[in-house]
């Protein structure tokens, strides 16, 4: 599995500015996700559609109940204790991942 432990990113976009954390866990075998968002007292509620790892890179689709009918797309480059990427995301457009790192 790809990417497992705490990832912290800084976000800078429109609608929120800070770090957030993902934490990337391996939940018997299969991929599971939290994150904390600073300043949001609930982490809107997501599901997952498909997963998939290349090397060092894990692509994952899905949604949220907060962008109904709409896909996000996620692809995320892991090398050692760094990663990079993107967020592709309906009404955000492609929001790049840089320097995010391990933490825990």
């Amino acid at each position: 599995m790809i990417g497992i432990g705490k990832w912290q990113f800084s976000v800078n976009t429109i609608f929120f500015k800070g770090n957030a954390v993902l934490e990337i866990i391996d939940n018997n075998g299969k991929y599971g996700f939290n994150a904390e968002i600073p300043g949001m007292k609930k982490t809107p509620s997501y599901f997952i559609s498909e997963i998939k790892e290349n090397g060092n890179t894990l692509k994952v689709k899905g949604g949220s109940d907060m962008l109904p009918g709409k896909e996000v797309e996620v692809v995320a480059n892991f090398e050692g204790n760094t990663c990079n990427g993107y967020i592709n995301a309906p009404f955000f457009g492609k929001i790049m991942i840089n320097n995010g790192k391990k933490i825990g």
